[in-house]
């Protein structure tokens, strides 16, 4: 499983782990549209952790440590 951290692309995670695209939904109503293939496609190509965060009103660590729960290894330093 390749390492994330803040800067990591959300469609990098997809594409290393569909698993993802739901625990990022549990988070908060604000990511439901992430189980939308299209609205994903529209919304994730060039979107980073840090970024998905501040558009769903949560810290970045939030989305790490749930990434984290599935076997992404997390870069907590940036």
């Amino acid at each position: 499983m390749i390492e994330i951290d803040q800067n990591t692309l959300i469609s990098e995670i997809i594409k290393e782990n569909k698993l993802a695209i739901d625990e990022i939904a549990k988070i908060n109503s604000n990511f439901e549209k992430l189980r939308n293939p299209v609205l994903q496609k529209l919304f994730v190509s060039n979107v980073s952790i840090e970024q998905a965060a501040s558009i769903g009103g949560v810290q970045p660590n939030i989305i790490l440590e749930r990434l984290s729960a599935i076997g992404f290894k997390v870069n907590y330093s940036e």
